[in-house]
């Protein structure tokens, strides 16, 4: 019994691909979305550019420079009856008497030799342009021009208001996206001798098309066109308008936010997703927008996001699947916070709070100066995370994501054992490496403090009397008298107070570990915590400390030069100081 041939058996769709020398990664087909992501200068774009040559030649590159794409799993499916039935229905034959002719998307070829294409090879050759579309900023600037009649209805499309004229379905989907995108309502033009959409309402009932009055005309005529408005409008709808007629299988689009404010990103990210479902067609996308990755997930389309790093001229790439993105979109922090923004840096910095961040990136920041007048963006991140108990948390969430991420404690975080460990292990450490340096680095804070002697209580009091001989008792007074015949609670607090110098007993041990952490991504504050820094005036903690402290330069200071470098260097971050001499 043989199959039964339907166009429904036909696919063509990017199904994997490697990057680098990285594995073949999985993606979803048809009725999906591939969202490219990663910082300035990681590759998206050439690899979208590279994704076209392999679809027309089925070769990637395989050495010279960028190398990104080096394999794409074969993007045909189905048997070539498959192709012929779904050719039959996507495009036009024209019969001749020997042959028939395909005709689509400006390409013809003759039928018998385009159905066995998928024989020949993985790619497309010249007849791509019938299963791909590169949508760049040219072509959707383009798409909301107004376009010439067809001379008659048999003849091909070349246009999408060509398309749209004879599909008021499709007319009405483009006129609500534009309602919700922008606020503003669309009329299709189909009366004048150039057809496309023009802005607002003529204000009259539409005519029968035979019965056209020359009123009617000049109220449609007097309405602004689409190619008028401005650049967020024309790229958004030059967009989804190829999208929703669907005249290709795969899009190739570069940056679909741009020009767009964050919620319409997000609105356009969900259209995406859910075009592509609706279509069973696929949209492959490089993005630098949270908003409209949030907006794809949203749509509940099929969509895997690639995260790309690059190292010089080799890259490398983490993919979420769906099931992986399903998993961390439960998680508030990634879902309302700015933590999905680490796919667009370089590396993430996590901090204890918001001022850490603050004062670590200028620190940071005065340091590159000092190097160059004039330093390349260093294109980090810093993010707070209201506590070293939340650290590890943020930590394993964003290296699922496949972001670089430095944690950034106060040098306290050793207080804890437990909190150590787990931030060590988000990092990817294994605990077993570290614990016996710890406790021996950490062997004097632990042991019970040494209590003071009866005279040095005695002592500590008769001083405080001696500053107050005369009065009643104050509040203030009984306090300072009862700090002074207090137990001390722990060692601990050394750690605080004096950085690092607080190591007594195993300095070596103590330098070790620190060392070792910092190699891991954990880079401890050396001078004990954020105030530390500022030792030329005395302010309080909070929020009055960071003016202050920027007044007085504490973040040019050499300790936080220091800090700062160990910052970078476990970003990975080349400077100025890195390059070869």
């Amino acid at each position: 019994m043989t199959a039964e041939v339907t166009s429904t058996g036909f696919e063509f769709s990017l199904r994997g691909l490697r990057i680098g020398d990285g594995e073949m990664l999985p993606t979803p087909g048809a009725g999906g979305v591939i969202a490219i992501v990663g910082a300035n200068n990681a590759g998206k774009s050439t690899l979208l550019s590279q994704l076209w040559q392999a679809f027309i030649s089925g070769a990637t590159q395989q050495a010279g420079s960028p190398r990104i794409l080096t394999e794409i799993k074969s993007p045909w499916s189905g048997s070539p009856e498959d192709l012929e039935a779904w050719l039959r229905e996507n495009a036009r034959i024209r019969e001749f008497p020997t042959f028939e002719n395909v005709v689509k998307n400006g390409l013809a070829e003759r039928i018998t030799t385009a159905r066995n294409m998928p024989t020949q090879g993985p790619g497309a050759g010249n007849l791509t342009g019938w299963f791909v579309n590169q949508l760049n900023l040219d072509q959707r600037m383009n798409a909301v021009h107004h376009a010439g009649r067809l001379g008659s209805l048999d003849d091909e499309p070349t246009h999408p208001n060509q398309i749209l004229f004879t599909d008021h379905s499709k007319r009405d989907r483009i006129t609500e996206l534009a309602r919700r995108l922008f606020g503003v309502s669309l009329h299709f033009d189909s009366i004048s001798a150039n057809v496309g959409y023009r802005l607002g309402d003529p204000g009259l009932e539409a005519p029968k098309v035979d019965e056209i009055t020359r009123e009617y005309a000049i109220a449609v005529s007097g309405l602004p066109t689409l190619d008028s408005q401005g650049d967020g409008m024309k790229s958004a709808l030059g967009l989804l308008i190829p999208l929703e007629i669907n005249t290709h299988p795969v899009a190739l689009v570069d940056e679909p936010e741009a020009f767009l404010h964050p919620p319409q990103a997000r609105v356009m990210g969900r259209e995406i997703g859910r075009i592509a479902a609706e279509n069973r067609s696929q949209t492959i996308l490089a993005t630098h927008d949270k908003n409209l990755l949030q907006g794809l997930v949203e749509s509940k389309a099929r969509v895997t996001i690639v995260h790309l790093t690059r190292t010089g001229d080799s890259a490398a790439a983490t993919l979420l699947s769906e099931e992986d993105i399903e998993s961390l979109w439960n998680d508030v922090t990634l879902r309302y916070g700015n933590a999905l923004d680490g796919l667009f840096h370089s590396a993430v910095i996590v901090t204890e709070n918001d001022r850490d961040s603050h004062f670590y990136a200028a620190a940071i920041d005065a340091y590159l100066e000092a190097l160059t007048p004039q330093p390349p963006a260093h294109n980090v991140m810093f993010l707070g995370s209201n506590g070293k108990t939340n650290m590890a948390g943020i930590v394993d969430r964003l290296r699922k994501l496949g972001i670089r991420v430095v944690t950034c404690p106060d040098l306290d975080i050793l207080d804890s054992n437990k909190v150590l460990k787990r931030v060590v292990e988000a990092h990817g450490g294994n605990w077993d490496d570290f614990e016996e340096l710890y406790k021996k680095a950490t062997n004097q804070f632990r042991a019970a403090p040494k209590p003071p002697t009866v005279a040095e209580v005695k002592q500590s009091i008769d001083e405080i009397f001696s500053e107050s001989a005369a009065g009643d008792l104050s509040e203030e007074l009984a306090k300072r008298i009862k700090a002074a015949a207090k137990l001390p609670d722990s060692t601990w607090a050394r750690l605080k107070e004096s950085g690092d110098r607080a190591f007594k007993d195993a300095k070596d041990s103590a330098t070790s570990l620190l060392a070792k952490l910092d190699a891991l991504g954990i880079v401890t504050v050396r001078v004990g915590v954020l105030e530390n820094f500022l030792t030329t005036v005395s302010v309080s903690k909070g929020s009055g400390f960071l003016p202050v402290a920027f007044e007085h330069n504490a973040h040019k200071s050499a300790e936080a030069v220091e800090q700062a470098k160990r910052l970078i260097a476990a970003t990975g971050i080349r400077t100025e100081s890195d390059a070869p001499t």
